[in-house]
């Protein structure tokens, strides 16, 4: 029977679908009748050099838990510019997968240390910021926190094997990832330490270096011929320089760190000055960074290098520039026939282009500025927006700017319209030279004012002028600083603070009582007042809290007296009538004042006799308390100080009622701060009780990484990498996050615990007063009913 090639095609498919029923049934009911299936081809698994930790299979099956991305340590910092982008890593880092913990915390115990597992932990920690995902690059670089924690554990431990690893040098360029200021005081003491011991000499650094960390290279500056007593040495690297002075002595060479001056995300770019701003024949280096994208600029590194060691010559206490705006900025220096001189120029706001020119001198104490120049050079048409110029320039920096721009503008005021397109009144030109005389009697030229009311008074712009009462009633209280105060409560641009300074300063009052007493029979509105040693000097200072009228908000002052003068001193606006004043001191012996719980402050003199307030930004005072007693613990540690007395101070802070941890990352780095005084005191139970803790109730946390090496190792194998260039994370959105304290790690240099303990390094997360150690065991508090 013949078959036709339709049946032929249908029995073929019949065919071919029993054939690929067999082999689908066979594979999937061979497990079941005991066959071996066919084998799945598989990767080949991770080759042996990678670090492992063996997994622990808890008691109860619990999901493994995904990272989180790292607490942020400091507040995230909104920059203008947009970064750099640095490579991202082409593979992955060798990580370790978080478990839970079983139940049974005797089933462990803190494992016998070695360099190998000191090498093991430093190895997971430096590839833990790559398992990250969906942070910022601050983040990114502030994960790098516990590769330093790693390091320098590991160096106090096996100083001999650091060395062979290369421990101090990852542990430097870790203090440069988290834009620590000490970077360069490491980077000195690696150098200085190797020339000293012959293991290179000066000449030979530029090879040297980068044996040591690739992602170094050095450029070596000969100054001028006037400098020839040592060199400026720049460590560079993708993420900033550090400058150091090399120098011989008699004793051998010396290396001095002047500036670390490190950002990851925003590199600074450094530039070098010199002048001889001494006036000793010698010229002083001044350290200039040009990449500046905030709105602040930066203050210049000056360094007189004439003597036995480099002395920095700084600027006048409280000085900052704070533009306010973007800018283009460049420094000079100029040699006139007195003095040299130090110049910077600064250009804002294209609408109304703004340039500023400010100069500075050494006075012998410190470097004041001498001189400042403004000029304003608005397009034909555009004026208008200079009007904007001038208000930024009144708040942000000062009354004489203001008034040299609005002098500027004047001849040509007001122009046809606003910014707007709306027409200016017709007394506008009374309105600004108003604005002119409040200017000029709050800067203290009373003559300047009081020619800006005549003329408004005497010739008005126009005939019914708004300014011509209010330019008679503040002439009429120009001898008056007391009804001068009074008058600005009531009219446009003037401050009353400034107006209230004014008044105290000029008051014949010889003390805090007769002050007090002319203060409550003014016009002021007293709510509250006290006294209070605010300055630990033994003497009281007053404090009150008033409103200069009826509808404006209370707020803090402080009165006292300085070289027999009384000064008033504004602190801050008040939410409440009742202050709460909580005294503390901070590293160095300052005294701090946290106002209500919510604003830290300090009163600071001046060398010539002027006292000022520095505020300092808002954080919660005991988790600051908290934070800082565990970097002061983390630096005894590693500066080979008792780690029972180390031990003890953490008990009793965590007894204490000043104890607060926050987050994740504040209590775990407690824990095993603690945890590490333990094991370094030798308490071994107590060590792994303290470890088990912090694998249990935080293991997603790098710490517990940590923790759990030390009592659940696994296999160890010996890694050495090799440090390749940083690899960062695609630049992704800030996170909005809850401003935490900083806490300051501390960096040291290579010790065994049982040599004389050395002081040793600090980075700084972000370089803000809050870092500073809190040394009062017990902060008063007065709370003022």
């Amino acid at each position: 029977m013949k078959l036709n090639a339709p049946r032929l095609l249908i029995i073929g498919l019949i065919l071919l679908f029993i054939a690929a029923a067999l082999v689908l049934g066979g594979w999937f009911i061979a497990p079941y009748l005991g066959e071996e299936a066919s084998p799945t081809p598989t990767r080949s698994p991770i080759p042996s050099s990678t670090p492992t930790v063996a997994a622990t299979s808890p008691a109860v099956a619990a999901p493994s838990p995904t990272w989180t991305p790292l607490p942020s340590l400091t507040p995230s910092q909104t920059l203008t510019p947009s970064p750099t982008p640095t490579p991202t890593p082409t593979s992955l880092p060798p990580t370790l997968t978080p478990v839970y913990t079983p139940v049974a915390k005797d089933s462990y115990q803190l494992h016998p240390w070695s360099p190998q597992h000191a090498n093991n932990l430093i190895y997971l920690m430096e590839a833990y910021p790559d398992t990250l995902s969906s942070i910022s690059q601050e983040e990114y670089f502030e994960a790098y926190y516990f590769a330093y924690l790693a390091q320098s554990e590991s160096i106090l431990r096996y100083p001999d094997f650091a060395a062979q690893e290369l421990w101090p040098w990852d542990r430097a360029y870790n203090l440069a990832r988290l834009d620590s200021p000490l970077a360069a005081s490491e980077y000195a003491a690696l150098i200085t330490r190797a020339i000293q011991e012959h293991e290179t000499n000066p000449d030979a650094l530029g090879e040297w270096i980068p044996r040591q960390d690739p992602r170094l290279t050095l450029k070596v500056y000969s100054p001028t011929e006037m400098v020839d007593y040592g060199q400026v040495l720049r460590l560079e690297t993708e993420g900033g320089s550090a400058t150091l002075w090399l120098t011989g002595a008699e004793n051998g060479f010396r290396t001095y760190a002047l500036s670390s001056d490190f950002d990851f995300t925003y590199s600074p770019e450094i530039t070098y000055l010199w002048s001889d701003f001494t006036q000793d024949g010698k010229p002083e280096l001044i350290i200039v960074n040009k990449n500046t994208p905030t709105s602040r600029i930066p203050l210049p590194h000056v360094f007189d290098l004439a003597g036995e060691h480099p002395k920095e010559l700084n600027f006048a206490p409280g000085h900052e520039l704070n533009m306010g705006l973007g800018h283009s900025t460049r420094w000079e220096t100029q040699s006139p026939i007195e003095r040299p001189v130090l110049e910077v120029y600064s250009s804002v706001y294209p609408p109304c282009p703004t340039y500023i020119t400010r100069r500075y001198q050494w006075n012998g104490e410190w470097i004041e500025e001498i001189q400042s120049d403004y000029e304003v050079s608005p397009a034909p048409g555009l004026e208008h927006y200079c009007e904007q110029v001038v208000d930024h320039a009144v708040q942000a920096w000062g009354l004489e700017a203001g008034i040299a721009i609005m002098e500027k503008l004047l001849p040509e005021w007001p122009p046809h319209s606003t910014s707007e397109g709306v027409p200016y009144p017709p007394d506008e030109r009374d309105e600004w030279r108003f604005r002119l005389g409040v200017y000029h009697a709050q800067a203290g030229n009373q003559t300047g004012a009081e020619e800006y009311f005549a003329e408004i008074i005497n010739a008005p712009s126009a005939f019914n002028s708004s300014w011509i009462e209010p330019s008679q009633e503040f002439l009429s209280a120009l001898d008056n600083s007391q009804e001068a105060h009074s008058v600005c409560t009531r009219v446009p641009f003037c401050d009353p603070r400034q107006a209230l300074r004014d008044w105290i300063e000029s008051s014949s009052a010889w003390d805090l009582t007769q002050l007090f007493s002319d203060l409550y029979t003014s016009q002021l509105i007293i709510i509250e007042s006290g006294r209070h040693d605010f300055n630990d000097d033994t003497l009281l200072e007053g404090w009150v809290i008033l409103q200069h009228a009826p509808s404006s908000k209370p707020e803090f002052w402080i009165f006292t007296f300085s070289a027999g003068e009384p000064r008033a001193l504004f602190v801050d606006t008040m939410e409440s009538p009742k202050p709460i004043l909580t005294h503390y001191v901070i590293q160095g012996g300052t005294p701090l004042i946290w106002l209500n719980r919510q604003k830290s402050f300090s009163l600071e003199s001046l060398p010539e006799g002027g006292l000022f307030i520095k505020t300092y930004p808002p954080s919660y005072f005991y988790a600051d308390y908290t934070g800082q007693n565990v970097h002061t613990a983390y630096l005894d540690l590693f500066g080979g100080f008792s780690p029972a007395k180390v031990r003890d101070d953490l008990l009793d802070l965590r007894k204490s009622y000043s104890f607060v941890c926050l987050n994740t990352f504040e209590c775990a780095n407690f824990s095993y701060a603690l945890g590490l005084a333990h094991e370094l005191a030798g308490q071994k139970v107590e060590a792994r009780d303290k470890y088990y803790e912090i694998w249990e109730e935080y293991p997603d946390s790098p710490f517990a990484i940590m923790a759990r090496l030390k009592i659940d190792p696994g296999s160890i194998t010996t890694v050495t990498p090799t440090p390749t260039a940083t690899p960062t994370p695609t630049a992704t959105p800030t996170p909005t996050a809850t401003p935490t304290p900083t806490v300051t790690p501390t960096a040291t240099t290579a010790a065994a615990p049982t040599v004389t303990p050395t002081p040793a390094l600090s980075p700084c997360l972000s370089v803000t007063p809050t870092t500073d150690s809190i040394t009062s065991p017990t902060p008063t508090e007065d709370a003022y009913p």
